[in-house]
């Protein structure tokens, strides 16, 4: 069996079993793999500038950001939350105007071959999330690109978040065991989209600015248990979320501050009048981390009774 093979063998439940002189010898070997997957360049690619470029022509929000300082330039992993399609173009714009190099973690199975091949060449990790061998293998790609000073991006949630108050959805592993594969720090960071308070005919039409806040960097220990320290990463974003929504008069600790109407128009449009046209919820929902195989709760909708409950808005509105 290659390194390769014996590195992709070792699921989640087998780190948390191995000892601490064990998981020292693992990370150390996934390390040293890592660094023979090649250099990648030295400098931002083209088609990363460009991505760059394109979204800060067409967007139509300003930014604010907080704690941008705490970004290391010799390599980091940033976990940010993920709730529509402007997410990783706006990474891509975000990142590259601190000058540094991007490397995000894409899924490719909702994306178009054209639009894989240029993320590819904007230094993209590209995964498939349906196949555990290739979410694995991004880990050791992504770590590649950290290693060599990248700063690698990485939307733990899996898909985005629709959920009208939950701040997050449970957050998978990838993030924490690229920092302890690099000794990289994680970089905990909320996107939170100000919107406008009423009901939209356009998906552009729907955010004020977009509050892009960077937290204390968050050091991973190789030797601990690397999913007690994924619930610890979500939770500091979890309180990340909320006080940048508190700071920002955006209320909602509870469904009685959501207006349905709102809500759902929202929610529509993101689903299928931005970028992501091909968007599916209920595919998608099957991607969120789930403890105990039931699917989490997610998006909201309006049933024929008028009750604001949990469930898919699709296409036709119903």
């Amino acid at each position: 069996m290659s390194i390769a093979e014996e590195l992709l063998s070792v699921r989640n439940s087998d780190l948390e079993m191995m000892t601490r002189d064990e998981k020292e010898e693992y990370f150390s070997s996934a390390r040293e793999y890592c660094l023979t997957l090649g250099k990648p360049g030295k400098q931002l690619s083209f088609t990363a500038e460009n991505l760059a470029k394109y979204n800060r022509a067409t967007r139509k929000y300003d930014y604010g950001f907080e704690g941008a300082d705490n970004i290391p330039r010799d390599g980091a992993i940033i976990a940010v939350n993920h709730s529509n399609s402007h997410d990783i173009l706006n990474m891509y714009e975000i990142v590259t105007s601190f000058g540094m190099r991007i490397a995000a973690l894409i899924a490719k199975e909702v994306l178009g071959p054209v639009t894989v091949a240029m993320f590819r060449l904007g230094d993209a990790t590209v995964i498939d999330r349906r196949d555990k061998e290739s979410s694995r293998n991004g880990v050791f790609e992504l770590s590649n690109f950290v290693l060599n000073g990248y700063v690698g991006v990485v939307f733990p949630e899996g898909t985005w978040n629709l959920h009208p108050i939950k701040p997050m959805q449970d957050i998978r592993t990838g993030a924490v065991k690229v920092a302890a594969i690099t000794r990289k720090p994680i970089i905990p960071t909320i996107m939170e989209y100000i919107e406008v308070p009423e009901v939209c005919k356009k998906e552009s039409e729907i955010y004020k600015k977009c509050v892009v806040s960077f937290g204390d960097p968050f050091y991973v220990d190789a030797q601990e248990s690397l999913i007690g320290q994924t619930v610890s990463l979500q939770k500091i974003m979890e309180d990340m979320r909320r006080k940048v929504r508190a700071d920002n008069g955006v209320k909602r600790d509870k469904l009685e501050d959501v207006d349905p109407e709102v809500y759902v128009n929202h929610t529509w449009l993101k689903q299928y009048g931005g970028y992501h046209h091909g968007f599916d919820p209920e595919n998608e929902n099957g991607f969120l981390f789930s403890k105990d195989g039931t699917v989490p709760e997610n998006g909201y909708r309006i049933d024929a009774s008028g009750r604001f409950v949990p469930g898919v808005i699709t296409r036709n509105g119903k």
